[in-house]
């Protein structure tokens, strides 16, 4: 059995980095805070979430060509954004919770998303750090 996800865990991380070479050369893709309490899931379109909208948010640019290799964890391959974003709410923000993030490409076109382990309130001056990952996996 070891062999057979040893088998999964290296093709997982050849298709993770083919992606990544594949979308290196992208325009810029967003990121987006959501705050509809929603799992991601296959098949998802842009319309599944709700973007924040709390005083001083916009979405944030991620260059795609900054993801660095694949690497697997847990069955898992994933790969890391070298650069990290911020949200800053406005000094007068109400408190918003969101609970993960999603991106888009230059296009406006839902990329992904994924929720964050807890969700997050958003206050007055509050700031959201994130260091984008994109994960590829087998679904249960």
């Amino acid at each position: 059995m070891a062999h057979t996800w040893m088998w999964i865990d290296t093709e997982l991380q050849r298709q993770l980095d083919a992606y990544l070479a594949d979308i290196a050369g992208d325009s810029d893709w967003h990121i987006h805070l959501f705050k509809n309490n929603h799992d991601p899931a296959p098949g998802d379109t842009i319309s599944d979430y709700t973007e924040a909208d709390f005083s001083g948010y916009a979405a944030q640019i991620v260059d795609p060509a900054a993801f660095g290799a694949a690497s697997v964890v847990s069955h898992v391959a994933q790969s890391i954004n070298a650069n990290e974003n911020q949200f800053t709410a406005g000094s007068g923000a109400s408190s918003q919770t969101v609970y993960g993030y999603y991106f888009t490409d230059g296009g406006n076109v839902f990329v992904g998303a994924e929720n964050f382990a807890t969700p997050l309130t958003v206050t007055a001056s509050g700031v959201v750090k994130i260091t984008p990952e994109i994960k590829h996996g087998i679904l249960a």
